[in-house]
């Protein structure tokens, strides 16, 4: 398991544990006794500021929203840095045909 997880620390715990016969669960549990933690690198990338946090909400009167949760997380040891990844280019942007 710590080899693998060292090879590609982006893997999740439902591919580590199809790759190694075993529970997901069983994955999880010895993740967690070694104290790892799993980490979403965006998160950890950027300062929080209460003008980013306005800008993260989603106001209802707009008439298209585009919104990702998708984040790219992987182990790492508790107290350690995870590797910075590069920020990905902006959505394009969506057309919306009025009447």
């Amino acid at each position: 398991l710590r080899q693998l997880v060292g090879s590609n620390p982006r893997r999740t715990t439902r591919e580590l544990a199809r790759d190694l016969g075993a529970h997901y669960v069983t994955i999880a549990r010895h993740l967690h006794n070694w104290r790892s933690a799993e980490v979403a690198t965006q998160l950890l990338s950027c300062k929080r500021t209460d003008d980013s946090r306005l800008k993260s909400i989603i106001t209802g009167d707009e008439k298209c929203c585009l919104y990702s949760i998708k984040t790219s997380r992987h182990w790492v040891d508790k107290g350690d840095q995870p590797e910075p990844q590069p920020k990905k280019g902006p959505h394009p942007s969506k057309i919306i045909p009025s009447v």
